[in-house]
């Protein structure tokens, strides 16, 4: 439903609950035009989302987007270009490890190279072993890290002489485009409880490093 007032959006917000009760539906969103502040859209659900949908691809060709899934407004993905961290949560069983799988799938088809830390040996990725770098002991896994910092420095040193601030501004006019990394982490908490001290605070420093360092590259 859009609507067309002079009644500011928080007020809408607030009064949620009373318009679901008059709709007698739920609401899934409120939200402003994007092109004019007048009009209010007001998104319902008007149909249950299905139990089960089979995976059919959803590789996005075109965005630097891995979809995980689809919701009451359509899919639903995570843009790299805006949100390049994501921590997967959930209880045992939940279907964390799937979804990782359904992400790696689109990565490995759009070209990125992957790196996979997962200290259970791949077992629960063993159908993706010839298109991953996989990593399961800790050395290993400090090394690679310690590599993407250094990674991530080079490249940011790349984008100031290029007077540029990501990396698809950079490969639209270099001429050896970079091609993008991606690391997926399989039960972080295990990768961070090693009683190795100072491994321990390598591999964390290195985390941190990228988290803070790394959107743009």
């Amino acid at each position: 439903f859009v609507f067309r007032t002079l009644i500011p959006i928080s007020d809408w917000h607030m009064k949620r609950e009373q318009m679901e009760m008059y709709f007698n539906t739920k609401i899934i969103e409120i939200k402003q035009d994007t092109e004019d502040n007048r009009e209010i859209h007001v998104i319902v659900q008007k149909e249950n989302l299905p139990d089960y949908i089979e995976y059919n691809g959803y590789v996005d060709k075109q965005n630097d987007v891995l979809n995980i899934g689809i919701g009451l407004t359509g899919l639903v993905g995570m843009d790299l270009q805006h949100s390049p961290h994501a921590f997967i949560a959930g209880e045992t069983g939940s279907g964390k490890s799937n979804l990782l799988k359904c992400m790696l799938y689109q990565a490995f088809k759009k070209g990125y190279e992957i790196v996979l830390i997962d200290f259970k040996r791949g077992v629960s990725f063993a159908h993706f072993g010839d298109m991953v770098t996989l990593i399961y002991e800790y050395e290993d896994a400090r090394n690679v890290l310690e590599e993407m910092v250094e990674e991530t420095k080079r490249r940011l040193d790349s984008f100031r002489e290029m007077k540029v601030d990501n990396i698809n501004d950079y490969n639209r006019y270099a001429v050896d485009p970079f091609q993008r990394k991606i690391i997926f982490i399989d039960e972080l908490a295990e990768l961070l409880k090693t009683r190795d001290k100072e491994l321990s605070n390598s591999l964390y420093d290195s985390l941190e490093t990228l988290t803070r360092l790394s959107r743009a590259v």
